[in-house]
């Protein structure tokens, strides 16, 4: 789902910066608004998870079709830190796996967080906090699930508005394929969210 260099014009990439912006700037409002011992902890916490999800996506998974993906892991972080630290998370998963990987792009970055970090972070939060009274499995593996597959709609959406590919292949394409990812990643999100549970996992959400 990375968006490399060179595939989006540039005036949509600063859009899509612009975009994204405001979430991050908004993660910072809400940080510093707590105080100092619950803002500390939290900081830790991001940094531990996002560290988590960076290097869970550095191992790549092999399929029938012969396209390896990975695990991407916003939900999970969003779900356990909340929406804007999810977009946080992804945001420096993102930056640091182009720096160090050579996957996504500094352009693209933006359009990117947008994808992986907003449209992974929010549904996946909605989804959990809405369901999570009649079953919190059940909540989470929706929330992971959802997440995924909006983030798939959502770069679809970009690449077709870029002339990179017909919206009527990708869409089909992106949603087949991240449908599956995502039935995975919301079982990994689960068991994830059990393992937080029983160590007294405790975060304030922002």
């Amino acid at each position: 789902m990375h968006i490399p260099d060179g595939a989006l014009p540039i005036r949509q990439c600063l859009m899509y910066w612009l975009l994204v912006a405001p979430f991050i700037a908004f993660y910072i409002l809400k940080l510093r608004k707590l105080d100092e011992e619950a803002g500390g902890r939290h900081v830790v916490y991001t940094a531990a998870v996002a560290t988590f999800v960076f290097a869970v996506t550095l191992f790549e998974i092999p399929t029938p079709v012969g396209i390896p993906f990975h695990l991407i892991m916003i939900p999970f972080a969003a779900i356990a830190l909340g929406p804007l630290s999810g977009v946080l998370v992804s945001f420096l998963c993102l930056l640091f796996q182009f720096m160090l990987a050579g996957e996504g792009g500094f352009t693209t970055l933006g359009a990117n967080t947008l994808v992986m970090g907003v449209c992974c972070s929010f549904p996946a939060v909605f989804s959990f906090k809405l369901l999570h009274d009649v079953n919190e499995r059940v909540g989470i593996f929706s929330g992971a699930f959802l997440g995924i597959l909006t983030a798939a709609i959502m770069n679809a959406l970009i690449l077709t508005a870029a002339g990179v590919l017909p919206l009527n292949f990708i869409l089909p394409f992106n949603v087949a394929v991240y449908s599956a990812e995502g039935a995975f990643e919301g079982v990994v999100t689960v068991l994830m969210m059990d393992f937080l549970r029983r160590v007294g996992f405790r975060s304030v959400e922002i």
